[in-house]
């Protein structure tokens, strides 16, 4: 809920009521009485917090009076206090659409608008200052918009004139706090260290904040505020290097804040936060201390009880013996039997665990799950003869219960039918949704390469979860992983480590990857650092370490790897890596021997080692060859990393185009394509002249991958040369320079877009920009040169046109922008100081 909104919105209620009264008195009931009175009874049950009778007392007072702005804004308050942001930004519009001074609707719309479409939102705020140029409100806004943006010294600046303008707002004062800790990531991410000044200016607005919701009339909202508050002077502190035991101190008073509350829910919230700094300090008596008082506030949650036993077991002691405490406290329920019979098998006693769940379903305790869970674990340990009979038996004795329809798609797994494990399940949950079994659709929908719905499914199962979820958020960090969406796992990532999740080593490196994508890599290189250190690192780390460190420390790649591979001598992927060190030290004779040594001695041949054949062989200039084992490589696995791209490279050269792009097609039409292949498939489109299909790839890819920065770019490059949804245009462009603020040919698009839109003094800043920045024989640069002139000549800086022009036809004559280059020229005024009567030549 929008808060101030609320409190504001209040008055007018409580004079409505007032309204109400007066026509009573006077014998007269109206329409206007009736609307008075819905107002009246939807504020009184939002403020015992039933938001579903407020919600229906309000669409009640609407229908009433279907243009009264104040009724669409309060719908839309209580909306987004729902969780249902997409309604509720549909009301907020409609609120200042009725009537435009509705200002706090603007700053409540741009808030719901700050992560989808941070340009909207910026015309939002801008009005409400336009309009009222002392809105607190507004500034903090523009400070979280600036925030989205990276612009944390815009953001300080924002909150600050918000802090002055509203000194006793405890949100404004929490949003300083915020952004000084941006400050203090800022800082991290550089490999710098941060100011002291700057954790002490975080902890003292966060204080303040603390204080200032203490003295809220709502002692339900200021609680909540102040342990709010306190939970991020506390996470600051233990980002503080040597300030540890203060950290602690500080997230015991959270807790003891959250517990005078007596707000369950406040409590919970507290104990997660706490939860994750004992989790990232290791300290298993905290995690454990923290645990039971979950579990003494929620002793349903299993997810609690695993963590506990899994805490138990880290500490020495029995991991068994908790499960069996759950299932004293709950003897007559499956789901603490399932728990264990996991943990079971889980420990090297499948047998035990499978008994465990047949004689629960034999002893009656909710059958249906019990035979599901059976099916699931038995069909995991190769006991298939088991899983069948449990299948088998839910299909006889429970045909219509939705965990017969989970032991169908569990089997469809196991037999390697994902597409058919989906629909199954797609059936049973048109009748009824919830949250596991969407959360096994998206599983089965992942495993069919179907991401953009399994993402859907999991969002939709997290939803209905209503707060965190461990098990959905693990699952959506592995769809998110798969797409490439880097943005959005370490959003997972953080989730899971802030409710104090521990990461699973193969989470772990998708963070770390995320990471490094983002442009974190001084703090990525820090935790892989951690990683490789273990004893016996994965080959999964030792192999991202080579591929991300190995340029810089080639001998600890090296020998890292050679230790691995002890470990693992039938990992191709580890010779691999050596080779390309050896490649990489420009040692060509030995990588080239060790490659076909490795080759030759593999029983078939493997992908990994042909692709860097593929690539050896390019560099030194057998492109033939070369791209005949490239296509080998794609015919094999389309979607090994670096194939693709690499195939379509070597073909380029080689003149094959034809050959990579028909395969690259055909596998796509069968949605065998993953991300790096697809966006492959869309640039060979684009350099073959097959733009519609280029257009449609890239659709593709942003539909799966929504922050793929080339494929924005791209895009909006397509968008912008045809003239259409120029909006859209500009939006990808600005998000595909921010991912990557130094490459020229992001520039050079989002200049295009300018110049498309009509601003040609913006577009030429950023083609100044591209080519002060390109390698001075790279071969768009007689492109950029075009781009150019285009925009001084739509500023009407003929003779400067001209030159840059000019510049297009010497570099590359025979080009389409040349072409096009000679066109404009001919259109041009004659120079200053030439006779128009004299005839010239502009080009060869």
């Amino acid at each position: 809920m929008n808060r101030e909104g609320w409190v504001r919105r209040r008055a007018v209620s409580a004079a409505a009521a007032l309204v109400a009264v007066a026509l009573l008195a006077a014998g007269c009931r109206s329409e206007q009485d009736r609307f008075a009175d819905h107002l009246q009874r939807a504020e009184r049950f939002a403020a015992e917090q039933d938001l579903d009778a407020a919600l229906i007392e309000l669409r009640s007072a609407l229908q009433l009076s279907p243009k009264d702005a104040g009724t669409n804004a309060r719908i839309a308050d209580v909306l987004q206090q729902r969780g249902e942001k997409q309604d509720a930004l549909f009301y907020y519009q409609e609120a200042y659409r009725l009537d435009p001074e509705q200002l706090a609707a603007k700053l409540a719309a741009a808030g719901l608008l700050l992560q989808v479409d941070t340009e909207q939102a910026e015309r939002l705020v801008e009005e409400v200052l336009a309009r009222e140029p002392g809105s607190a409100a507004a500034y903090a806004r523009k400070a979280e918009l600036q925030m989205v943006r990276s612009d944390v010294d815009g953001a300080l600046a924002s909150v600050l004139t918000a802090v002055e303008l509203a000194p006793e707002s405890a949100e404004h004062a929490l949003l300083l706090g915020r952004v000084h800790q941006a400050r203090l990531q800022l800082a991290q991410q550089s490999g710098s260290p941060a100011d002291d000044a700057v954790f002490l200016a975080a902890i003292a607005a966060f204080e303040r904040s603390a204080a200032l919701y203490e003295e809220d009339g709502d002692p339900r909202l200021g609680a909540a505020g102040a342990v709010l508050a306190l939970s991020e002077r506390a996470r600051t502190l233990a980002s503080w290097p040597e300030h540890e035991a203060e950290a602690l101190s500080a997230l015991r008073q959270t807790l003891e804040r959250a517990e005078q509350s007596g707000d369950a829910a406040l409590q919970l919230d507290a104990l997660r936060a706490a939860l994750a700094y004992a989790s990232l300090r290791g300290d298993r008596d905290l995690q454990a201390e923290w645990l039971e008082r979950v579990l003494a506030l929620a002793p349903d949650d299993l997810g609690t009880w695993a963590r506990l036993a899994d805490v138990a077991e880290r500490r020495g002691e029995s991991a068994e013996a908790v499960y069996r405490r759950l299932l004293d406290a709950r003897p007559d329920a499956a789901a603490p039997r399932a728990l264990l019979a996991r943990y079971l098998v889980a420990n090297g006693r499948a047998e035990e665990g499978v008994a465990l769940l047949e004689q629960t379903a034999a002893d009656g305790i909710e059958p249906p799950l019990a035979l599901a869970a059976l099916a699931e674990i038995a069909y995991e340990n190769g006991r298939e003869d088991v899983a069948d009979a449990a299948v088998e038996r839910l299909q006889r004795e429970f045909p219509r219960t939705p965990e017969a329809a989970i032991g169908l798609a569990t089997r469809a797994m196991r037999e390697g039918r994902p597409s058919e494990a989906a629909e199954t399940l797609r059936k049973v949950l048109a009748d009824r949704e919830w949250p596991e079994g969407l959360a096994q659709l998206a599983t089965a929908q992942l495993a069919a390469g179907d991401r953009v719905a399994a993402i859907q499914a999991i969002d939709r199962a997290l939803a209905l979860a209503g707060g965190f979820w461990a098990t959905g958020e693990r699952i959506r960090l592995a769809i998110r992983a798969a797409q490439a969406d880097w943005p959005a796992v370490l959003q997972s990532a953080r989730a899971l480590e802030t409710n104090g999740v521990e990461l699973r080593p193969d989470e772990r490196l998708a963070a770390i990857t995320a990471a490094y994508e983002t442009g974190r890599a001084s703090a990525a290189r820090t935790l892989l650092e951690a990683v490789v250190a273990e004893e016996r690192p994965s080959a999964a780390a030792v192999l991202l370490f080579a591929e991300r460190e190995g340029p810089s420390q080639p001998e600890r790649a090296r020998a890292l790897l050679e230790t691995a591979q002890v470990e693992s001598p039938a990992d191709v992927r580890l010779t691999a890596a050596i080779i390309r060190l050896d490649l990489a030290a420009g040692e060509t004779e030995r990588a080239e021997q060790r490659l076909t040594s490795a080759i030759e001695a593999a029983p078939d041949r493997p992908v990994p080692l042909l692709l860097l054949r593929a690539r050896l062989l390019a560099a030194q200039g057998n492109l033939a060859e070369a791209s005949d084992v490239a296509l080998e490589v794609l015919r094999a696995d389309p979607n090994l990393h670096g194939a693709a791209p690499l195939a379509a490279a070597i073909a380029t050269g080689a003149g094959q185009v034809e050959r990579v792009l028909d395969l690259l097609a055909e596998r796509d039409r069968a949605d065998a394509l993953g991300n790096e292949a697809l966006e492959a498939l869309a640039r060979l489109q684009l350099q073959s002249g097959q733009r519609a299909a280029a257009r449609a790839s890239y659709e593709k890819l942003l539909m799966r991958s929504p922050s793929r920065p080339v494929a924005q770019n791209d895009l909006a490059y397509l968008l912008a040369e045809d003239g259409e949804d120029l909006d859209r245009a500009l939006d990808l462009a600005r998000r595909a320079q921010r991912a990557q603020p130094n490459d020229p040919s992001f520039a050079d698009t989002l200049g295009l877009v300018y110049l498309r839109r009509g601003v040609p003094d913006a577009a030429l800043e950023q083609f100044r920009f591209a080519l002060q920045s390109l390698h001075p024989e790279a071969p768009t640069r007689a492109l950029f040169h075009h781009h150019e002139g285009l925009a001084l000549a739509a500023l009407g800086r003929d003779d400067e046109a001209r030159e840059s022009f000019e510049k297009t036809l010497a570099l590359a004559p025979g080009s389409e922008a040349a072409r096009a280059a000679r066109e404009r020229l001919s259109k041009l005024a004659p120079p200053a100081d030439t006779d128009p009567d004299t005839e010239t030549e502009t080009s060869p």
